[in-house]
């Protein structure tokens, strides 16, 4: 489960099932997961920051600068499911 500092996989949040009780989901089970993604978002906007601020210093090639276009994307899409969170 734990992989790259990260503690979710895609497919173990696409697989996750909660318990249901009389009236839904376990409140504190569902809480609980999503604390989880939320650490792992958080991990990965530190990562994103680190790189971003290592390549600062980098000299660039035509290649370099796909990634970083790359970073910056990923980096907005961070931003977005955070907002959604």
């Amino acid at each position: 489960m734990k992989q790259n500092g990260l503690q979710l996989t895609a497919l173990d949040v696409h697989t996750k099932e909660f318990d249901t009780r009389w009236r839904g989901y376990d409140r504190d089970q569902v809480n609980e997961f999503l604390d989880i993604i939320v650490q792992d978002y958080e991990w990965v906007k530190h990562e994103l920051l680190r790189l971003k601020r290592l390549s600062d210093g980098m000299v660039r090639s035509p290649g370099d600068m796909e990634l970083l276009n790359k970073l910056e994307e990923l980096e907005r899409r961070v931003e977005e499911l955070e907002r959604r969170v």
